[in-house]
């Protein structure tokens, strides 16, 4: 979808400025995915010398199946 006309009832579209991120690539069912952000959380975000800044998102596509091992989407942290 590129259209922001084109959006479902009840979203909102929200126009991020231009930033870096890390991208983690998280693959596993949907029931796992906050054990993915506690890691980036507690552990990456110490061993790091990056500054987190700004807003970070997750983004789905087609690899996305919640009730699949095999499933994969992407976590964009915001880093300076």
């Amino acid at each position: 979808m590129t259209d922001i006309e084109d959006i479902p009832n009840g979203m909102e579209v929200l126009k991020l400025p231009p930033q870096k991120y890390a991208i983690f690539t998280f693959k596993g069912g949907a029931d796992k995915i906050g054990d993915h952000w506690e890691y980036i959380n507690d552990v990456w975000d110490k061993q790091t010398d990056c500054v987190c800044t700004g807003v970070d998102f997750e983004y789905y596509d087609s690899r996305f199946h919640p009730d699949s091992d095999e499933s994969e989407l992407d976590i964009y942290i915001s880093i300076k």
